[in-house]
């Protein structure tokens, strides 16, 4: 409030301006309440996008010479290895954000606790505010999430992580499989990335707590890259595998489609 003076006769009265309600009111959100929830959804996208949407194939339904051997199992550990420190790093943000001026709040002061052992080093800041390399990671995990959906939904029975020929299997060639001959890898790419932004980038859960130097974190690091770099090359084998194993099932079918969706991965590119 500002005081000025109103002339009045011979004397100068000192008037108040009352400042209106809806003047110069500023509301902020914090960043890091949205940064959380954007986690939470990545996570469940990761989630989805790693579990199988039906039964494994029996023996006789199975493709000779699948470049991953267990691919089910190998889906799990990417699953949790992913979806577990994305959901402790959102729950850290929560609790640092929701009880930041909390002196005697019960509740909040143990929460405090379970907060301090995510995050020895305490380097909040860095882990509140989200980077450049974090929206990125959130773009790239949620079309890869959506694209890998959708493809369950296309496919519906005939989608297995192994490599199959279902009884009355169909070649479906419509949806994202107009435009690539194997979206559900493409999707994969793009979710690798994504994920590999969001765990090991800047501000990250990992960088932030200091995790990412010690044993556990570097042994996740290394086991993480090692995985992803031999599941892609393994998904690239596998097109071949499952492009000769359908143009042998539906023939002139298989040969029409090819003729019209060229790439298998990529538009342009592959």
């Amino acid at each position: 409030m500002n005081d000025y003076p109103v002339p009045s006769g011979n004397r100068i009265l000192h008037k108040t301006r009352i400042p209106s309600p809806h003047c110069c009111t500023e509301i902020t959100l914090p960043m890091s309440l949205l940064k959380a929830p954007l986690l939470l959804l990545a996570a469940v996208g990761s989630w989805i996008s790693s579990t199988p949407p039906n039964r494994p194939p029996n023996k006789q339904e199975l493709l000779k010479g699948d470049a991953l051997s267990n691919p089910a199992m190998a889906a799990a550990f990417f699953k949790y290895a992913t979806v577990v420190p994305f959901i402790l790093e959102a729950l850290t943000i929560t609790i640092s954000t929701q009880c930041a001026d909390a002196v005697s709040d019960r509740n909040c002061l143990q929460w405090q606790e379970v907060s301090n052992i995510l995050m020895p080093r305490g380097n909040l800041q860095s882990l509140q505010h989200p980077s450049l390399t974090f929206y990125i990671g959130i773009v790239l995990v949620y079309v890869g999430s959506l694209i890998r959906y959708t493809c369950f939904k296309y496919l519906g029975r005939f989608f297995t992580f192994e490599l199959a020929i279902r009884e009355n299997h169909k070649l479906i060639t419509s949806g994202p499989y107009s435009i690539v001959r194997h979206p559900a890898y493409s999707a994969i790419f793009f979710l690798v990335l994504g994920q590999y932004a969001l765990l090991f980038g800047e501000g990250s859960f990992l960088r932030a707590s200091g995790r990412l130097e010690g044993v556990f974190g570097m042994l996740l690091f290394y086991s993480l890259t090692i995985s992803w770099m031999w599941g892609l090359v393994g998904f690239i084998r596998r097109t071949d595998v499952e492009d000769d194993a359908l143009r042998n099932q539906f023939k002139k079918d298989w040969e029409d489609w090819e003729r019209r969706v060229k790439w298998k991965l990529l538009p342009g590119l592959y």
